[in-house]
C-alpha cells in the first residue's frame, strides 16, 4: 500500500509544470515587484526586491528546475516563503490557490545538491501532476548553487572593476539604476 498524506498546499504553475509548497511555508502571494539583479550572481538568483519594508532574495524556480526562462519578472507572481534565516521569494508564473492534496512521498535517494532533493513527493490535481516541494530544500539548493558560483574568481580586470563599481553604488546611496548599468556616463 502506498503511503500518502493529505494537507493544504499552495499550488502554483511554472511554464507547463505544476508545483506546490505546504501552505504553512507560504507567507504571501504578491504581484512581482521590481527585482534588482545582483552583480556576479548565478541565474538562480533573480535579484533582490523590497516588499513590505523587507529586502527579500528572489529565486528563479525555472533555473533551479533546469528549465529555460519563460517570462519576464514583471509578468510573474512572487511567492514569499518562510525560511529559517528569514523570508525569501520565488518567481512563479501563476498561483492557483490553496488545495488539499494527497501526496505520495518521493522515495528517491537524491544527491544533496540536486533538484530531486527539493522534490518531497507528488500529487495529482485536475489530472495534472503536481510536484510537491520542500521549501527548506529548495532554499538550500539555491544557497549551494550561489556559494559555488561565488567561489569562482572574476574572469578579468574589467569584470572586477565593473563588480566593484556596482557594489560600491549600493553603499554610496546612488540610485538603483546605476547597478543595472542604465546610467549615461
Amino acid at each position: 500500500m502506498l503511503e500518502t498524506t493529505s494537507e493544504k498546499y499552495c499550488v502554483f504553475r511554472q511554464a507547463s509544470d505544476w508545483y506546490a509548497f505546504p501552505a504553512l511555508a507560504v507567507l504571501e502571494v504578491a504581484p512581482a515587484p521590481e527585482v534588482i539583479s545582483i552583480p556576479n550572481s548565478d541565474q538562480v538568483l533573480a535579484g533582490m526586491c523590497h516588499l513590505r519594508n523587507e529586502f527579500l532574495p528572489v529565486l528563479r524556480l525555472q533555473t533551479l528546475a533546469g528549465e529555460a526562462t519563460a517570462k519576464a519578472p514583471g509578468e510573474q507572481q512572487l511567492l514569499v516563503v518562510h525560511g529559517t534565516q528569514g523570508p525569501w521569494a520565488l518567481l512563479v508564473d501563476r498561483v492557483a490557490g490553496l488545495e488539499t492534496l494527497e501526496v505520495s512521498p518521493s522515495y528517491e535517494t537524491p544527491i544533496a545538491d540536486d533538484w530531486a532533493a527539493a522534490v518531497a513527493g507528488s500529487a495529482t490535481l485536475c489530472s495534472q501532476l503536481v510536484r510537491v516541494l520542500d521549501a527548506r530544500r529548495v532554499y538550500c539548493l539555491a544557497d549551494s548553487i550561489l556559494r559555488q558560483h561565488w567561489k569562482k574568481p572574476l574572469r578579468n580586470s574589467s569584470e572586477r572593476n565593473d563588480f566593484v563599481a556596482r557594489t560600491s553604488a549600493l553603499t554610496s546611496g546612488e540610485p538603483w539604476t546605476s547597478l543595472a548599468g542604465d546610467r549615461d556616463n
